[in-house]
């Protein structure tokens, strides 16, 4: 059950809930946090990468139900608050800290895709409805501009102050983030369920005919396209001046971001569901086969592998030296970074298929049983550094 606890007043004024729609605005900006977690992935780069030096292990602290189900990128962070996004269109906000709900938003189509934030604003794909693309003013709760893009079933990425999304029907869109202003729309294929990502001066896209696109951000021009010949239904993700990528037919990609040629592939003998994340020196990915594998980044050589008890269906989450992960079997994974070795593990009610979420002190998780659980850090003279 969701505990309760003194916090200072500070934080409980931040937010406050208005009846009606659901909507709600802020009674102060949430200040900013070097924890903060305010795109999917964590950045542009999409890598799923966060820096800490925490350590497990772990004991439950509060849970909360939100009464829909999660798409695999479904927690934002930004100052305190937790902001969780669901299958039935609803995005709450809980104190990271108590568990307590602050706040809560029906939007009522269904958020398969990361919002992201933009200064005071936080902006929303939607998979459904008439107007797709909907950014929402948190100082006076309310809707500052929406478009009409068509399903957008992926996350949104914000680069160098523009917004792109990308629609189901096979359309990049680059907007005003402040306005919703279009500033140039471009048609890369088939279906997209890739989210997009960049670095750079390039934004990157993948298809479910198997291309990769490398687009200029400013104007939309396409600076090379890379053929996998199966569909990609992940997201690019960005490093060491590569981009890596998982097709449906098993194997892991990595593409030169200079000119989109194969530098080296991977045949995991799986598919994978979700995109890679990108540590320092470990390219880890889960696969349909329950198995996490690292691969080294810069030629593809199989570093480790772990079995998980059954499918893993979104993207570890690499903090510090440890390796998040959740797996259709209602366990969580902790693994150690170096090795691949199992260091804590933690088995909840239901299914887990929702990246995790490292803030400060503390592990979320999103369950089958439509609840986001949260764990804290266990101090112990035995932790690693």
């Amino acid at each position: 059950m969701t505990q309760h606890r003194f916090i200072p007043c500070f934080f409980i004024v931040l937010l406050y809930l208005y009846t009606g729609c659901g909507s709600f605005k802020l009674d102060k900006p949430i200040p900013p946090g070097e924890h903060d977690w305010l795109i999917g992935s964590g950045s542009q780069e999409r890598t799923h990468f966060r820096q800490t030096f925490l350590s497990p292990p772990f004991v439950p602290d509060w849970n909360y139900h939100t009464g829909g189900g999660f798409a695999t990128n479904a927690l934002l962070t930004k100052g305190n608050i937790l902001f969780v996004t669901t299958l039935h269109g609803e995005l709450h906000l809980i104190e990271a800290e108590t568990g307590k709900r602050v706040g809560r938003m029906n939007l009522s189509e269904p958020i398969s895709g990361s919002p992201l934030f933009y200064n005071h604003i936080i902006i929303f794909p939607l998979a459904g409805g008439d107007k797709t693309i909907i950014a929402y003013d948190l100082l006076s709760g309310k809707k500052i501009w929406s478009n009409a893009v068509g399903p957008v079933e992926s996350s949104l990425l914000l680069h160098n102050d523009i917004l792109y999304a990308a629609s189901r029907d096979g359309v990049l869109y680059a907007y005003d983030p402040s306005t919703g202003a279009e500033h140039w729309r471009r048609k890369v294929g088939s279906m997209v369920h890739s989210s997009p990502s960049a670095t750079g001066t390039m934004v990157f896209i993948a298809n479910t005919d198997g291309l990769v696109f490398a687009i200029d951000y400013k104007d939309g021009d396409i600076i090379w396209t890379s053929d996998t010949l199966r569909a990609i239904l992940t997201t690019p993700v960005i490093g060491n001046d590569h981009v890596y990528v998982s097709s449906r037919d098993s194997l892991l990609y990595c593409l030169r971001i200079a000119d989109g040629e194969v530098a080296w592939s991977r045949n995991l003998d799986s598919r994978m569901y979700s995109a890679p994340s990108l540590g320092s020196d470990h390219l880890i990915v889960g696969t349909a086969g329950g198995e996490v594998i690292s691969l080294h980044p810069l030629d593809g050589s199989e570093q480790w592998r772990f079995g998980a008890g059954s499918v893993v269906n979104s993207s570890p989450f690499i903090a510090g030296n440890f390796v998040y992960f959740v797996s259709l079997d209602k366990h969580i994974y902790i693994l150690t970074k170096q090795d691949g070795v199992l260091y804590w593990s933690y088995e909840v009610a239901s299914r887990l298929k929702t990246t995790p979420l490292i803030w400060k002190d503390r592990l979320f998780v999103c369950a089958e049983d439509r609840r986001v659980y949260s764990f804290k850090q266990e101090v112990s003279e035995h932790s690693p550094e």
